[in-house]
């Protein structure tokens, strides 16, 4: 757990870790730079933390599709509504190939 005055505190640190200002990025990697500084102070050397688990599975239901884009809402239910196990397979692959270019470029700062 974290206060908004930590989360605030750690904006700069994280940015300059990051290497961006991407919103996205920078929101969802707050929290994790803040629990693994947590976890370095308990002497934790290495953490396995779960980075492409939804992308390997398909257990993520909010995944941006260009397949469904409507002008309100980018993110429909892809997978649970995949029109058929080869496309659900192929997203996956194309998920798991990207991973470099979003969950685990914060995942390896």
């Amino acid at each position: 757990m974290f206060t908004v005055q930590e989360g605030l505190d750690a904006l700069p640190d994280v940015i300059h870790h990051l290497e961006t200002y991407d919103v996205t990025t920078v929101r969802a990697s707050t929290p994790m730079y803040l629990l693994s500084r947590k976890i370095k102070a308990m002497g934790v050397k290495m953490v396995l933390s779960g980075e492409g688990s939804d992308e390997i599975f398909g257990g993520q239901f909010f995944f941006y599709s260009s397949y469904f884009v409507t002008s309100y809402f980018v993110g429909y239910l892809y997978f649970h509504a995949a029109p058929d196990p080869e496309s659900f397979h192929q997203e996956c692959v194309t998920r798991v190939k990207n991973l470099h270019t979003s969950d685990c470029l914060r995942a390896n700062k």
